[in-house]
């Protein structure tokens, strides 16, 4: 027979256990939510930031676009109607559209791609969402002594698309992201990213001739005034049929899968 004492302690035990992960979960969307502000933050006022950083170490300094480039080769399936942006998936036409935007910089987006990237893609390469991927280079003003990373890391991204690599090469570049904001990537990590996500032979020649050239440069700048001419304010930022979600609700599994669901009906 059971004891009944035993029940009691097991009960306790797993409501112990789940306030403990309903506490993880609630610290986790926290430190996403804190993240998001400071990256939109710095985003809002880059320009002070890029004059204090000038006088303290001179680097690279971003070049100021302001129109589109007509003539810049775009990735495979990158148009100018979809915003520039890489569309990931099936992209079945009558599935809820969901727009990212992010820049390779922004330790909010990598703090979203760890806790809820992959079910993200997962959830477009099922089709039950029409995903587009929209890089931003904003942070390279920002940050000058990262010598243009944001730019350099869309433009190697382009060239893994090519590739046929987007969902491993957009999640392989947050992942190898520096602590320190600003320290950006070397060319060579960008190149070694490419035969870590499984870039091999004659494809990976193609792809280190697309890098070393600054194919995508072009694309790249434009992706970035779309994303200003539609009023982004900050990284990462969703919009799922043209509603901006709440950062912390697309950083949660359970959330993110409800405010889908509810797009679908």
């Amino acid at each position: 027979m059971t004891n009944p004492d035993d029940i009691r302690n097991k009960a306790a035990a797993g409501r112990a256990n789940a306030n403990s992960q309903d506490g993880k979960r609630a610290k986790t969307i926290q430190i996403l939510g804190g993240l998001f502000v400071l990256t939109l933050v710095v985003g809002l006022i880059g320009a002070g930031v890029y004059a204090k950083s000038q006088s303290q170490k001179l680097s690279v300094t971003p070049e100021a676009v302001t129109e589109y480039d007509s003539s810049a080769q775009l990735p495979k399936g990158v148009t100018a109607q979809n915003g520039y942006g890489v569309p990931v998936g099936k992209q079945d036409p009558t599935a809820p559209k969901a727009e990212l935007y992010e820049d390779f910089q922004c330790p909010a987006c990598g703090f979203l791609e760890e806790a809820n990237g992959k079910n993200i893609i997962d959830t477009a390469v099922k089709g039950d969402i029409n995903l587009t991927l929209h890089p931003m280079i904003f942070l390279d003003r920002n940050f000058p002594e990262s010598q243009l990373a944001s730019l350099r890391a869309t433009m190697a991204f382009g060239c893994a698309v090519d590739a046929g690599k987007t969902a491993e090469y957009h999640s392989g570049v947050f992942a190898m992201q520096p602590s320190k904001e600003g320290d950006g990537f070397t060319d060579q990590q960008l190149l070694d990213l490419g035969k870590k996500v499984g870039i091999e032979g004659d494809s990976y020649t193609t792809f280190e001739t697309c890098v070393t050239s600054a194919k995508y440069k072009g694309w790249a700048n434009n992706s970035q005034l779309s994303a200003q001419d539609r009023g982004v304010q900050g990284t990462p930022s969703m919009f799922l049929n043209d509603k901006l979600i709440d950062t912390a609700i697309v950083a949660d599994p359970a959330g993110f899968a409800g405010v889908v669901a509810e797009a679908r009906k």
